[in-house]
């Protein structure tokens, strides 16, 4: 293990130490009765809002102020890429099939927890809460005063925007809207020094959990079809197997047996054998013999049988 791998290891258990201590101390201090096993858990929870703060600036203040807090654990870098392309150039709601493109609202309604920044080389705007409905909104508020003023019409700023996700070396990832028009050095420089966002009020991470559990419950019942379908589709498709049935003489050839079918000429010479047969221990006579030889060749001639 590397040594600054180490450090980042020890750092991290230093910081979750004071931060159970400093709650174990609280809970003693209120004489409010805990559970050790609750308070390991809430210690872990609250480490993640302290996980980028120094371990020296960690303070029994600080931890008990954020006790109770709700974290949002999606980030802006957890959307896939194919979500972010899906937006179109433009901000407002639009009543589009989500799966060929939406707006910049649609997808905030679709991820209120995400950070967005709009820049523009005049203007900002800072989204970290639940905007609610578009009307009255602090987006159609930007977008009618503000872009109006720097782009005179609405048809050049739908078009000229692009969104990318930011992945800031301190503080969160953020999705950032920009004209192409922007001065790239000015954006550079904006960006190194890292992007502040307003805090999230405690009421609207309620909303926004809402929010979230509705688009996991709608995730986990699109999932479940998709599985139900898939096993469907696998059980319709699945072969037969094929039974063969076993031989005994495997690898021998068979002989075909072919009886030999009785032909007219072998029944007209039995009968005449018999005839002769008859006659030759005198049961009938030569005249009887011959008559009755006769009517046999005239049978036989006829295609008839005995």
């Amino acid at each position: 293990m590397s040594k600054r791998k180490k450090y980042k290891q020890t750092i991290g258990l230093k910081k979750w130490n004071k931060i159970f201590s400093a709650l174990v101390s609280d809970y003693k201090k209120t004489g409010e009765k805990y559970d050790i096993k609750e308070v390991r858990k809430e210690a872990s929870e609250s480490y993640l809002g302290f996980k980028k703060v120094p371990l020296s600036k960690i303070s029994k203040r600080k931890v008990v102020k954020s006790k109770g807090k709700k974290k949002i654990t999606l980030l802006a870098s957890d959307i896939k890429k194919t979500d972010v392309d899906k937006i179109q150039d433009r901000f407002f709601e639009i009543a589009e099939n989500t799966e060929t493109g939406y707006s910049l609202f649609d997808f905030h309604k679709q991820y209120p927890e995400i950070p967005i920044l709009i820049k523009t080389n005049k203007s900002e705007l800072k989204i970290n809460r639940n905007l609610g409905a578009y009307e009255g909104s602090e987006l159609q508020r930007f977008v009618n005063e503000e872009l109006r003023e720097e782009y005179d019409n609405k048809e050049n700023y739908e078009k000229v925007f692009g969104a990318v996700v930011v992945i800031q070396k301190k503080g969160e990832p953020f999705l950032l809207f920009t004209p192409q028009d922007i001065d790239r050095a000015t954006l550079k420089k904006y960006l190194q020094t890292g992007i502040d966002f307003p805090e999230r009020p405690e009421k609207d991470i309620e909303i926004i959990e809402k929010e979230i559990e509705k688009r996991e419950k709608k995730t986990k019942k699109r999932k479940k079809k998709e599985k139900l379908t898939k096993k469907k589709k696998k059980k319709t498709t699945k072969k037969k197997p094929i039974i063969r049935k076993k031989r005994s003489d495997k690898g021998k050839k068979r002989k075909k047996t072919t009886k030999a079918q009785p032909t007219s000429l072998a029944d007209r010479n039995k009968a005449k054998e018999l005839l002769l047969e008859e006659f030759k221990l005198g049961l009938i006579t030569k005249k009887e013999y011959r008559s009755k030889v006769k009517k046999i060749e005239n049978m036989y001639d006829k295609g008839g049988k005995i």
